[in-house]
């Protein structure tokens, strides 16, 4: 492996004249801290500094947060979090300082043309935490330094932790690799599109004691669909939640990706290997073109109607942007639209099964001539605006068109970036692509002139991923994921272990997470579990990693087939530190039962060796998102045997070393349906109770049929 040489921030000539403009005391979720708001002379690089009270009280570390998206006041968006999410209260409360800037970004999603901007200005800013710990705080020793960051943050903390070596470790979340974007958005949307009847069956399939296939139902054109996106590495368990993640930010990229590849809009409908020239084919069927006239502008909608737009599927407003949150930041570049003023357009088919996806509304006439409008939904006749990435402000518009100007409504592009992911077939280490691959490896489809997805990657963070990180690293995935396909973080692991060898796991550390999608904020969902305790706990993990030698848990085992990532059901030797768990009901995943009889619950559950103690757990017998049965702790599993019932009190059995437990309860249930139970263990590595940021959790579900 040839020397690689890295970024020195002493030397860059851009960030070069510091200086504070708050010294103050602040308080967040009770904790007390020291807040430093700077910035550098004629940049536009910002910062915040959120040092512990007391200089005795600091150990000589900071954590330095980097956003998906970063904009002009970024250095101030985890300020005023609450509970679990007080980024700045978890490193305050251990020891550490907080770090975050808006890496020099003068607008959200703009920046220098120079992508090394973003490593450089966090660097610079890790480099001047280490000046103001010893100016201001008195600290004379050493500070380490952690880099990390969630979707598009993990992009530049790898980007950080490869081209500097300002950082000893870092934490990169739910990474993508170079080939993901926009490639993962667009296979998500085309097989939604075409299995947007069939979403209920897959759900059915995909829950706990199901007796059908996934695809007993489809078509051969969804089986198509629904293989081809499988293939590519979507999780079968991320159609639980589609309606919540739908297309995603594929409107935020498609702007760039028209700039870039112009021609790509009309050959996609005209030309042979295109699915829009596929005469009778799905992107014909589902396209709409119509010119027509406004009829009617509702500048008061019914009360009643709007609630049940907003059932089918209305977006309301850009009020949860998520800031700097893993996914949703990039939604802060939405337009705003008050989604409560529709307008009814003339006489106009949109055929029996319309798909309104993607739709757009170019005003072609009268004042607001030009303006272009993100159609959220179509109810009722009327038109409800949603926001759009690129277009124009609802707000605004609404209220100035009038009855009969002229409009276009149009899905074309929308349609089209669908299966653009087929004509941008990357090396073949990406093997999911070798579905559109032809046995000697040439594509199947025409290509594009340029594979778009590097740029996309290296605008965002940088750099390329190379798998040569300066420093310790723990990686963490989800295996819930409907935007960063988990293969994506073990294609950063075999690059590692190509450039490292055997020595690979002296530097590399990569956790898998059951039931957890992309973000990290908790969506209050029954059968989800947030990752954030994980991401704490690999945050001071790879602090004692890189300050004391300690090594963290080993990877998580696991195998890819297919395009899907598999692990090891029992937890005590798999890895990572996510507790397993598996919930049985009357000893099945699934039973069926007669009003008023007793189900008898039971699950197993073990820890990675060495990743702490069990602490708690709870069950959800009727898919209650609180999990109001709290269970009652028990020291010593009972020993139970397959002839003998096991004991039907809401308790939690632990072991003496607080590595396996067996939770125990009984429900009884007296009216007929179908039921999903649900039970969540908890673990901690002290075994502290209910502590805040590092209880991490697992659940599991079963079927309760009540005839």
């Amino acid at each position: 492996m040839t020397e690689k040489k890295y970024y020195d921030p002493t030397e860059d000539t851009e960030f070069t004249e510091p200086y504070i403009d708050t010294d103050e005391i602040r308080v967040t979720s009770g904790i007390r801290f020291r807040y430093f708001h700077g910035a550098f002379k004629n940049t536009a690089l910002k910062f915040s500094f959120c040092f512990p009270e007391k200089k005795e009280d600091f150990k000589g570390r900071f954590f330095q947060y980097l956003s998906p998206f970063p904009g002009p006041d970024e250095e101030m968006a985890s300020l005023g979090k609450k509970g679990a999410d007080d980024m700045v209260a978890f490193a305050v409360s251990h020891g550490a300082a907080f770090v975050e800037s808006n890496m020099a970004s003068a607008q959200a999603f703009a920046n220098s043309s120079d992508y090394s901007q973003k490593y450089r200005s966090s660097a610079c800013t890790a480099m001047y935490c280490r000046t103001v710990a010893g100016e201001k705080i008195g600290y004379e020793a050493h500070v380490y330094g952690y880099v990390y960051g969630g979707s598009g943050g993990a992009y530049k903390t790898f980007s950080c932790i490869e081209q500097t070596k300002v950082w000893e470790g870092a934490v990169p979340v739910v990474p993508g690799c170079p080939a993901a974007l926009p490639n993962v958005i667009f296979v998500r949307a085309h097989a939604l599109r075409i299995l947007r009847h069939r979403m209920d069956d897959i759900i059915e399939a995909v829950r706990a004691g199901s007796l059908n296939g996934i695809e007993d139902h489809m078509n051969a054109e969804e089986k198509e669909a629904f293989r081809e996106v499988t293939a590519m590495g979507y999780p079968p368990e991320a159609w639980l939640h589609f309606v919540d993640g739908g297309d995603g930010s594929l409107t935020v990229l498609a702007p760039g990706l028209k700039s870039s590849d112009p021609s790509y809009f009309t050959d996609f409908w005209e030309k042979d290997g295109y699915l829009g020239a596929v005469r009778g084919g799905s992107a014909r069927r589902d396209r709409i073109c119509i010119h027509t006239t406004i009829r009617e502008i509702c500048l008061k909608s019914d009360e009643d109607e709007f609630a049940l737009a907003q059932k089918a599927g209305l977006s309301v407003g850009t009020a949860d942007d998520g800031r700097n949150g893993v996914a949703s930041a990039w939604k802060k570049r939405m337009a705003e639209a008050d989604p409560g003023h529709p307008y009814r357009l003339g006489d106009v088919e949109l055929g029996a099964d319309p798909d309104d996806s993607g739709l757009t509304v170019t005003v072609e006439s009268g004042s607001q001539a030009g303006k272009i409008l993100h159609i959220a939904v179509i109810f009722r006749g009327r038109l409800y605006v949603g926001p759009g990435f690129m277009t124009a402000d609802g707000n605004e518009v609404i209220p100035q068109l009038k009855a009969g100007d002229r409009v276009f409504l149009d899905n074309s592009d929308y349609i089209a970036l669908q299966t653009y992911h087929r004509h941008q077939v990357p090396e073949a280490e990406y093997h999911v692509w070798d579905q559109f691959r032809e046995s000697d490896g040439t594509p199947k489809y025409p290509q594009r002139e340029h594979l778009l997805c590097y740029g996309f990657a290296k605008s965002g963070a940088g750099s390329l991923q190379e798998g040569r990180p300066s420093g310790k690293v723990i990686s963490m995935a989800s295996l819930a994921d409907d935007s960063a396909f988990p293969w994506m973080a073990d294609w950063y692991a075999g690059k590692v272990k190509e450039n490292y060898g055997e020595k690979a796991d002296d530097l590399y550390r990569l956790w898998y997470n059951e039931h957890s999608f992309h973000g990290y904020t908790d969506p209050g969902w029954t059968d989800v579990v947030t990752y954030l305790p994980q991401f704490y706990q690999a945050l001071l993990d790879v602090a004692d990693w890189a300050e004391r030698g300690i090594a963290p848990s080993p990877s998580t085992q696991h195998e890819i087939t297919g395009g899907q990532v598999h692990i090891p059901e029992n937890g005590a030797g798999r890895g990572g530190i996510q507790p397993s768990i598996d919930l049985m009901a009357n000893g099945g995943k699934r039973t069926e039962i007669s009003i008023g009889d007793t189900v008898r619950f039971s699950a197993e559950c073990e820890l990675p060796s060495g990743t702490g103690e069990f602490t708690g757990a709870e069950f959800s017998f009727d898919a209650d998102p609180s999990y109001p049965v709290h269970l009652q702790v028990r020291t010593g599993i009972p020993e139970v045997h397959a002839d003998k019932e096991r004991p039907d009190e809401n308790a939690v059995y632990l072991s003496a070393d607080g590595e396996h437990a067996l939770i125990c309860g009984s429900c009884r249930y007296e009216k007929a349906g179908t039921f999903y139970a649900y039970a969540r263990i908890r673990a901690q590595r002290q075994g502290q109770q209910n502590d805040l940021f590092t209880t991490v959790m697992n659940i599991s579900e079963a079927r309760i049929v009540v005839r």
